[in-house]
């Protein structure tokens, strides 16, 4: 009795084995609205939160990666997943409007504020200067920090549309038309916050630059 190999008439061809593909070989514009969506839809229920009931009292940053942190921006923990990431979203301005600033133990550079401002091209900004929590209540670089990154940002206030501080000492706070000038004509939240009252009365003789701070639209104080 015969018996033949049934494999031995059929044409058999090995199939090609592709390794796990990764959400970073799809193509750049592809995957930029894949982070686009996911930044949507973390920041949404925030916007919303805020819309209906805003709490000036207690100023956080926008939410963070799977609100796993308050410490970090939402942008900046996708952007620093890896360097493709961040090179997508840099050319995307919107990522970069709500603009976070920290201050005390591991300060935000100046070098990133310019860039996040860059990044962010002609957009409105809402710009949130706030402290990383630290149990020292003492911080006299603050001022100088504030008058620095001040520096920075006036020369886009016709794009503020939210200023909100949250310092440490009220001698820090920036004085509207003494630090706070120029025409902020999209303004509408301004909130100037302190921890510790540590302000002093000045001498009838001193004398303040006075300058303009116009803000038409502002709805908040």
């Amino acid at each position: 009795m015969e018996t033949k190999n049934s494999f031995s008439t059929v044409a058999y061809t090995t199939p090609v084995v592709h390794g796990p593909r990764t959400i970073n070989e799809l193509p750049s514009d592809v995957l930029g609205i894949i982070l686009g969506e996911v930044f949507h839809a973390i920041r949404q229920p925030y916007i919303e939160r805020e819309a209906a009931a805003p709490d000036l009292t207690q100023l956080s940053s926008w939410p963070t990666w799977a609100d796993r942190t308050q410490e970090y921006p939402f942008a900046e923990s996708l952007a620093s997943v890896c360097t493709l990431w961040r090179d997508i979203m840099s050319n995307v301005s919107c990522f970069w409007t709500p603009l976070v600033i920290w201050l005390g133990r591991d300060p935000t550079p100046l070098s990133t504020i310019c860039q996040y401002l860059s990044w962010s091209r002609h957009q409105l900004l809402e710009i949130y200067v706030l402290r990383r929590y630290d149990p020292l209540v003492e911080d006299r670089t603050e001022m100088v920090q504030i008058t620095t990154i001040l520096e920075v940002l006036l020369p886009h206030v016709k794009r503020w549309k939210v200023l909100c501080m949250k310092l440490l000492h009220s001698s820090s706070l920036p004085r509207p038309r003494v630090d706070l000038v120029g025409h902020a004509e999209n303004l509408v939240r301004l909130n100037l916050d302190f921890i510790i009252d540590d302000a002093v009365g000045h001498a009838a003789t001193t004398i303040y630059a006075v300058e303009g701070f116009r803000t038409p639209m502002l709805q908040e104080l």
